[in-house]
């Protein structure tokens, strides 16, 4: 029990530095993205309408309400409507994400497996980036995995064939179907069809057809049935197009993928895994082991079910026409106990293959730290303006880790070979965060730009021209006219009320040279231009504009 309880202390500590510092330092940036999530959720708390997620007024049925319940519960406890509030539920979901992967690595192989799988699912690329996001993908891949790891629990129970094991099985596979409805309460149908699709793959390939009717999947259905279709009645009774949004987020990613957005190729995911970094590094020889052992010992049942899963959600993601990287998240928890059993066998000289595996990585990985601390300072002096204490700060850090690691390859430490690579990973990490991300957010936000923008309307009708981002809403806290049309703007204007415009700089081009007599009525009340650091000539204009009878 102290050695779970001082793992979890390390867990938890290891994701608060991770998730939670300065997660509310910088903004939403892009048009859509954490924008559109943390809007739906102000409008809920606004409305009070806690039923139907709506987004700039209109229903917004896309996805299920849990996150968005989740965030709006988080506004509603701050009291305040900021970046902080919206992302507390991706940190807290990521954290418990990582403490629930801890203790199914820690049922099915020993405590250190655990460790090891929490901390290499906390600090690889995608996991860390998206427990700090506004993003529901975070909460479905902590219901997916508290669902394979109950599932798991429960079959070690019932292997046991004693009438308590049997009883305290029943119990848990009650609780797989209670995660396995808040899983598609997160994001409908994957929470439903990734669980599933494990387990029945798990049932197929061992063959183990009683452990259908152990399960009572009459019960289960109940349940899922019991905690989803509340929301799914209510809500098809207000929005009477529910079932064609639903068909289409669903079926018809396969039967119309042309229809489908960020279409990419079927081999799109392979290069994808790059975000699973550093320790994708580690798959290949994870893999390699693995097979050189299938001839010799037989895979455990539930490090099977680990693997079919990984395999089945990268098939099942890689089949359908909308691609996104971050969509994958859901294999990750089985990524990390994989590369974490790894690392246990080359501790224990069991991996069976050559060490390599683990060396090249390492000695890549330990190269790359110290050039970044060489060049992260250089950058920040001499190229871009970066935080220049917190560069030389995390370049000195980097250069040390990376030498150290150096020193523990040549020591053969194993284990000090692996909290060499955590530690070089924390440091990168929070290099990006506070040394980086802060010229960034300077370029990419325009917070402080709606902001002064809804100051200065008041209460008068706001118009996006053609940037149709979320953003607008969002931090001008209200729902905003559209339009993407040069006439349904003039129309606007001939009312006899002033209205205000946001709009980018092309688009107020096309006007000038276009529509003169439009622009002739226009007062710009703010123009400002965000320039990259990177790229001098990549300059985002954009303006906010009076129109209307008063503006002339």
């Amino acid at each position: 029990m102290k050695t779970h309880i001082s793992n979890i202390i390390i867990l938890v500590a290891l994701c608060a530095l991770l998730f939670g510092v300065h997660a509310g330092g910088y903004s939403f940036w892009g048009r859509h993205g954490e924008a559109r999530r943390a809007e739906v959720s102000r409008e809920m708390v606004a409305s009070g309408d806690w039923t139907v997620p709506r987004l700039n007024g209109e229903p917004f049925v896309t996805k299920p309400p849990l996150f968005y319940w989740a965030v709006a519960a988080a506004f509603t406890l701050t009291g305040q409507f900021d970046e902080l509030s919206a992302r507390l539920p991706s940190i807290l979901a990521g954290t418990l994400g990582v403490v629930v992967v801890y203790f199914w690595a820690a049922l099915i192989f020993a405590p250190r497996i655990g460790l090891f799988a929490g901390i290499i699912l906390a600090t690889n690329v995608m996991y860390g980036s998206m427990a700090r996001s506004a993003e529901v993908d975070i909460m479905l891949t902590l219901f997916i995995s508290a669902t394979l790891c109950c599932f798991s629990v429960a079959y070690l129970w019932q292997s046991r064939e004693t009438p308590q094991g049997w009883h305290r099985s029943h119990w848990m596979f009650l609780l797989v179907a209670f995660f396995l409805a808040m899983a598609n309460l997160s994001k409908n149908p994957i929470g439903l069809v990734v669980p599933l699709l494990a387990v029945g793959g798990f049932i197929l390939i061992r063959r183990e057809w009683k452990l259908i009717l152990a399960m009572k999947p009459w019960w289960q259905v109940l349940i899922v049935l019991a905690v989803m279709l509340p929301w799914f009645i209510m809500v098809i009774r207000r929005v009477p197009n529910f079932f064609d949004i639903l068909f289409q987020e669903t079926l018809g990613r396969y039967t119309s993928p042309d229809e489908t957005p960020h279409k990419e190729a079927f081999y799109f995911y392979i290069p994808m895994l790059g975000a699973f970094a550093p320790w994708v590094l580690f798959l290949p020889g994870a893999i390699a082991s693995l097979w050189n052992k299938r001839k010799t010992q037989a895979i455990a049942p539930m490090h099977l079910l680990i693997i079919i899963s990984a395999v089945a959600t990268f098939l099942l993601f890689s089949s359908v026409g909308s691609k996104r990287a971050y969509y994958l998240l859901p294999m990750y928890p089985c990524l990390a106990i994989i590369v974490a059993k790894f690392w246990e066998d080359e501790i224990e000289r069991q991996a069976g293959v050559s060490r390599r595996w683990r060396e090249i990585p390492l000695l890549l990985f330990a190269g790359l730290a110290c050039l970044a601390g060489i060049g992260l300072p250089v950058t920040a002096f001499a190229i871009v303006p970066l935080d220049k204490a917190m560069s030389l700060l995390f370049g000195v850090l980097l250069f040390g880790s990376g030498l150290w690691s150096f020193f523990q390859m040549k020591q053969q430490d194993r284990i000090r070979q692996f909290i060499a690579l955590s530690l070089i990973t924390v440091i990168v990490y929070l290099a990006v965060i506070m040394a980086i991300m802060p010229e960034i957010n300077r370029y990419r936000s325009r917070k402080e730009f709606f902001q002064q923008a809804a100051a200065l309307a008041g209460n008068h009708q706001v118009i996006d021209y053609k940037y149709e981002g979320y953003g607008i809403q969002f931090y001008m806290q209200r729902t905003i006219t559209v339009i993407t049309d040069a006439e349904k703007l003039r129309e606007l204007l001939a009312r006899s009320e002033p209205v205000f415009i946001l709009m980018e700089n092309n688009p107020y081009e096309v006007l000038q040279k276009e529509h003169p007599d439009l622009v002739a009525k226009f007062e710009v009340l703010m123009d400002q231009s965000w320039t990259s650091a990177t790229n001098p000539k990549r300059v985002r204009r954009m303006l906010f504009i009076k129109a209307g009878v008063e503006a002339s």
